[in-house]
């Protein structure tokens, strides 16, 4: 911040003026916040996550598995789909990494226990049976 002598006169900015360097700077402050949140892996940038979380390794490599968990969640079509993806029928395909593997059955547990818990209320954080 600049200090004026007694004498001098600062330099007033017309709306326009003004408006115009508010914009660049909550455009630069934007830029900033965006470039903190992205990964950068290698010479390539992933895209910020959502949440704010960093992505699952099955959102990452397999986004078309992570959508569909996320349209089978609560249902028992999620266990048919996990051991369809998880059961090798074809001779071309490679298989998951381990993790993704242990991920799968850990989603695949999680989602039948909160088949059996039933119906939850969110505000009483229990179960409504």
């Amino acid at each position: 911040m600049k200090i004026y002598s007694k004498t001098e006169v600062p330099t007033l900015l017309t709306d326009a003026e003004f408006d115009a360097l508010l914009s660049a700077r909550k455009e630069r402050e934007r830029v900033v916040r965006n470039w903190e949140r992205w990964d950068v892996a290698g010479d390539a940038l992933s895209k910020p996550a959502s949440d704010g979380r960093p992505e699952s390794t099955i959102e990452q490599r397999f986004p078309h598995i992570a959508a569909r968990i996320v349209a089978f969640w609560r249902t028992h079509a999620l266990g048919d789909y996990i051991a369809s993806i998880l059961v090798m029928d074809r001779q071309d395909r490679q298989g998951f990494p381990r993790e993704v593997v242990e991920d799968l059955l850990m989603l695949h547990a999680l989602n039948e226990r909160v088949i059996r818990m039933g119906p939850f209320d969110l505000s009483a954080r229990t179960p409504l049976r």
